[in-house]
């Protein structure tokens, strides 16, 4: 007994203090033991179950997370076999690997292991990383034209040059009606032209009998 006791911290012996033979010590501490065995045997497994892969663990990480938990059933009794282990690899995938899960199936049962499954899956991420890294940058362009686009002028405000000089068609905004006014004008003559909304009056000096066009929105 003493040499049992001997060799115990005091928060393990308070289980042990009404026992009066060796064997009867030992025999409680088998039970322990067993109890807590079982205990970490089912909280492991529990743990097994229900392990994701993270959105920002990668393919290594996330196969080695699996073997980990694996391995630590493993030292508890609870072996698994590598077919779990890949199941539960392709299990627990993100849902952008969703279309990599049916390709696994049509690979030869022969070579489906679990160094085979890590490799396609790292060139599957690698594929995809590609793919997102080309979208980002075609959105960035996108962006970046719609932008330049503008800060163009609009087709009805933009400067036109003719014969040597220049000529501005003027638009004017209107909430009810689209007109479009076609005059013939005069040197510094006034063009007044009346919307539901506003009055806008625009002078043009163009050579005498130009035709240029006034649009209403």
């Amino acid at each position: 007994m003493f040499l049992i006791s001997s060799s115990m911290e005091y928060a393990q012996l308070e289980s042990l203090l009404t026992s009066t033979t060796a064997k009867d010590m030992w025999d409680k501490l088998s039970q322990i033991h067993e109890q807590k065995s079982v205990t970490n045997k089912l909280l492991l497994t529990q743990k097994f179950i229900e392990y994701r892969m993270g959105a920002n663990d990668s393919v290594v990480s996330h196969v080695a997370k699996v073997q980990n938990l694996a391995r630590q059933l493993a030292d508890v009794g609870e072996n698994l076999s590598e077919v779990t282990v890949m199941a539960k690899i392709l299990g627990s995938l993100t849902s952008k690997f969703s279309i990599f899960q049916t390709k696994w199936d049509s690979v030869d049962p022969e070579r489906q292991n679990l160094a085979s499954l890590q490799e396609r899956l790292i060139k599957k991420e690698a594929k995809l990383n590609a793919e997102s890294d080309a979208e980002g940058v075609f959105y960035t362009g996108k962006s970046r034209n719609s932008k330049k686009d503008k800060d163009q002028p609009h087709k009805s405000d933009k400067i036109d040059k003719n014969q040597g000089q220049w000529k501005k068609i003027y638009s004017v905004i209107s909430a009810k009606r689209r007109d479009i006014l076609r005059v013939n004008v005069g040197r510094n003559q006034r063009i007044i032209v009346q919307t539901s909304r506003q009055k806008v009056i625009r002078i043009f000096r163009p050579r005498a009998g130009e035709r240029f066009v006034q649009n209403a929105l």
